[in-house]
């Protein structure tokens, strides 16, 4: 059996690619502000971005909220048919198949 550094492993690669695609889209908000013409893709567009930071911080730091946002960006992405839907669901069968729930509640 895997010990759980391995197991985790890619759940935290993704923390990390939730964080550098939330800094890359808070980034390109910041200097293309001006070019939006409707205010709501500009709170969309912000909002987005807080929330990609929010879950990748939460599964780095191994937070309780953080699994749970994580779940909930997991069922989210699976809507985007072809590559979120793919993504999605081989993550969330990866967290069921390895018990993820009660070893993220145990600690790392």
């Amino acid at each position: 059996m895997c010990d759980n550094n391995n197991i985790f492993k890619p759940i935290i690669f993704f923390g990390y690619f939730l964080i550098l695609m939330g800094g890359a889209s808070m980034f390109v908000f910041v200097i293309e502000y001006r070019f939006f013409e409707y205010l709501f893709l500009k709170y969309f567009c912000f909002i987005v971005s807080i929330f990609h930071l929010f879950v990748g911080l939460g599964i780095i730091f191994k937070e309780k909220w953080g699994y749970y946002l994580f779940k909930l960006y997991l069922y989210l992405i699976a809507v985007g048919f072809p590559i979120g839907t793919l993504i999605g669901l081989k993550m969330l069968k990866y967290i069921n198949d390895n018990n993820i729930k009660s070893r993220y509640f145990k600690g790392f």
